[in-house]
């Protein structure tokens, strides 16, 4: 019996899922308890940040070894290049919000309006490019559907569908429900033996 190379990326994916919407919750309740006055000190670096930044660590992780399967098991490279600019959109968006939403709540003036705009235009284009690098990457896949087995082109799908969510901005919080689905997907195709990959 073949030795699945993958599985630690399949568990990952799990964790991945679960830490995304986490991370959202911990950021919720602490604007909730910023507005009720709970804390006297808003928060540079809290919990939520070190979530997102680990989130992040994570799809980087998830989309090299998603790549390298891709190679090993299908001897697929089509999809490469979109997913190292989805790897390069993580360290821009993840480390850029970080940077800023640190710069905005220490040394930048409360009263200057300039970065809190700059931030927001920064998280509306990287959440719609989030979508366009989403859709092109599930449109790839699809379009070679015959080369995989159900679990790849469920996960195509469902990134198709968060991306197009994504790309809207407004309706983006929908994102939030698909994505852990998509990370589910992708456990399972991680987590598929060698053996049992339907080559075509």
């Amino acid at each position: 019996m073949s030795e699945n190379r993958f599985s630690l990326a399949g568990w990952l994916s799990i964790v991945a899922a679960v830490v995304l919407p986490l991370a959202f919750i911990l950021e919720g309740i602490t604007e909730v308890a910023l507005e009720i006055g709970d804390i006297d000190i808003p928060w540079g670096v809290g919990p939520a940040d070190a979530l997102f930044l680990f989130y992040a660590a994570l799809a980087i992780y998830l989309l090299m070894e998603f790549k390298r399967l891709m190679f090993e098991y299908y001897s697929f490279r089509e999809i490469s290049t979109v997913i190292n600019i989805a790897i390069f959109w993580h360290i821009i968006f993840y480390g850029g919000s970080f940077i800023l939403e640190t710069l905005f709540t220490t040394v930048w003036p409360q009263d200057d309006l300039g970065l809190p705009l700059f931030l927001l235009v920064f998280w509306i284009v990287g959440i719609a490019a989030a979508g366009i690098i989403d859709i092109v990457m599930g449109v790839i896949l699809l379009r070679h559907r015959s080369r995989f087995n159900m679990p790849v082109k469920v996960f195509a799908l469902l990134i198709i569908v968060t991306g197009f969510f994504e790309g809207t901005v407004v309706f983006s919080f929908l994102a939030l429900l698909l994505a852990p689905a998509s990370y589910v997907a992708m456990a399972f195709i991680f987590l598929r033996r060698p053996e049992e990959v339907e080559f075509v």
